[in-house]
């Protein structure tokens, strides 16, 4: 969750001017580590490779991705604070394919009162990963997203609200959850950009508490078609991650 909608934000400000008959595709691969003690007396560690590609024409935006998961903790644990969706760790080390997702988001042409810019989008979560190794729940999940953005003078602010419906696992009961997420991304000298955010989530299970986390990101265009991000975030609730780190590179095909 948290890096594909940094990635967003970090570069909405460039697609809202897109000329609507200008197509454009782009892949992206990234690392991303989390380590938490998830309300757990020992320490659980989560690693991802995520893989994506998208397409955008406006007011369009497809995008389907997976990744590499690799986990390793004491188990009875939910993470879901990362792209690669639920994930019921056992006990022990497992890694494998994650979940399969495809979203599509419409971006409205007319902004609100005050300037203000809505996409709405929606993803689906395929259940590809290997439940039995901890890895997926084996159910489809659906999420809903409104994204508000508005432009200041030397900044772009950043509001979003979404909505996941859970599949029903055999074994666990896990809730369906809100998220909020408020932060901003100002650009800076020689195509780069930087920014922060918190983000709330309801638990997605009964007795945890809900999920709380600030992060601040980096980014840099190495070329038109080449850009690099970067961020570090901090748990600010006993079922967060204790911190995590990540790195995603985007290539945008002509």
């Amino acid at each position: 969750m948290l890096m594909s909608r940094v990635v967003v934000c970090v570069f909405v400000s460039g697609l809202l001017f897109i000329s609507q008959a200008e197509a454009q595709q782009k892949v992206s691969v990234g690392a991303h580590y989390y380590s938490g003690d998830y309300n757990q007396d020992e320490t659980t560690t989560f690693s991802f490779i995520p893989v994506s590609w998208s397409f955008k024409s406006k007011p369009w935006k497809f995008k389907v991705s997976t990744s590499w998961v690799s986990v390793d903790g004491p188990g009875d644990i939910n993470n879901d604070s990362s792209e690669s969706g639920s994930i019921l760790v056992r006990s022990g080390s497992e890694s494998g394919l994650g979940d399969f997702r495809i979203s599509g988001t419409y971006q409205f042409q007319r902004p609100l009162p005050g300037k203000v810019w809505v996409d709405a989008g929606v993803t689906l979560k395929m259940p590809i990963a290997d439940e039995t190794k901890g890895l997926g729940t084996g159910e489809v999940d659906q999420k809903l997203k409104l994204d508000f953005i508005k432009r200041f003078s030397s900044y772009y602010g950043f509001l979003a609200f979404s909505y996941k419906k859970r599949g029903e696992p055999e074994d666990t009961i896990l809730r369906n959850t809100k998220a909020l997420s408020v932060g901003f991304s100002r650009s800076l000298e020689q195509s780069r950009s930087w920014g922060a955010f918190y983000d709330y989530k309801t638990a997605s299970r009964s007795g945890n508490d809900d999920i709380q986390e600030c992060s601040v990101f980096y980014a840099l265009s190495v070329s038109d078609e080449v850009k690099v991000s970067t961020y570090g975030l901090i748990g600010l609730s006993d079922s967060s991650a204790k911190f995590g780190l990540g790195i995603q590179f985007s290539y945008r095909i002509k």
